[in-house]
């Protein structure tokens, strides 16, 4: 029996990137640098150290569609970013598909903090998975690839509908 992830996609489709591809929207207000935006909702950053089924035990954080449940790791949270836009994925052709994704910029001590996260999750020998988290719900649990140096990411492999979901509820 095959299991799928949050959002109904099966978990392994779900990657975790540095190309940044956005052509959208920028969302949240202005901070005291015009270069920040200052997020509705703080966005926090975890291992997903264990993933359960639909009823959440004590200690697991509920995912979007409450199909799955998270035991998160020790993460860190991020309460502004650089930007966060809702756009179209780009082939390796270099073609616009009709893939929408989220696009993050973090600012520079988020983006350390990132990389180092996304390095040891990315070295596991397992498919670990990346939980983020918005207002006590993982919107996003994606399997880290490869270590994102740049605290540049892009989310994919999306309905449109839940990507703008997840940049509402950050943004």
């Amino acid at each position: 029996m095959a299991t799928t992830g949050a959002m109904g996609m099966d978990p392994g489709r779900w990657r975790l990137g540095a190309a940044v591809v956005g052509i959208g929207l920028l969302l949240g207000g202005c901070a005291d640098d015009p270069g920040e935006v200052t997020l509705a909702e703080p966005l926090t950053f975890a291992p997903a150290d264990d993933v359960a089924g639909p009823d959440c035990d004590e200690g697991y954080v509920p995912g979007p569609d409450h199909s799955e449940c998270f035991a998160l790791g020790e993460g860190f949270e991020v309460t502004a970013v650089q930007e966060i836009e809702l756009g179209s994925a780009v082939s390796d052709a270099g073609q616009i598909t009709d893939e929408t994704v989220v696009t993050i910029a973090l600012l520079p001590d988020d983006a350390a903090a990132f990389a180092d996260l996304t390095e040891a999750l990315a070295a596991a020998e397992d498919r670990e998975r990346l939980a983020m988290v918005v207002a006590g719900e993982v919107v996003s649990a994606p399997v880290v690839v490869e270590r994102v140096p740049t605290g540049e990411l892009t989310i994919r492999g999306w309905h449109e509908a839940h990507a703008r979901a997840f940049v509402d509820g950050a943004g």
